[in-house]
């Protein structure tokens, strides 16, 4: 179960969000074994995003968490197309996109691990 917290500088609007997460849930299945039906994603808009000490007014922060098996190359197939959606749908230049991964084996969905 993948799972993607993302923070955005700008306030985006409903629609905005809606759209993010179905195209993240749509490249989500870029890696494989991953479908869009189990990916959870959780956006905050209107953050403090700061660089260098600089305020940033269009930004982004992005935690992706998969379980392990997922290759280096996955995650840069995956995260060329998260960007690509960033900066066509949100216009957020690239240089100001952050993205870090996690890998943990330990996923529970309500009572159940998976």
């Amino acid at each position: 179960m993948p799972s993607i917290d993302i923070k955005l500088a700008k306030q985006a609007s409903r629609k905005q969000e809606i759209l993010l997460a179905q195209g993240l849930a749509n490249a989500i299945t870029m890696v494989p074994g991953k479908k869009a039906d189990t990916l959870m994603v959780r956006i905050s808009s209107d953050d403090h995003l700061y660089m260098g000490g600089q305020f940033l007014e269009y930004g982004a922060m992005a935690t992706v968490s998969f379980k392990s098996g997922v290759t280096q190359q996955d995650c840069e197939a995956f995260q060329a197309e998260f960007s690509r959606i960033l900066v066509e749908d949100l216009k957020i230049p690239e240089k100001n996109i952050y993205i870090t991964y996690e890998f943990c084996d330990t996923f529970a969905v309500g009572p159940k691990f998976i």
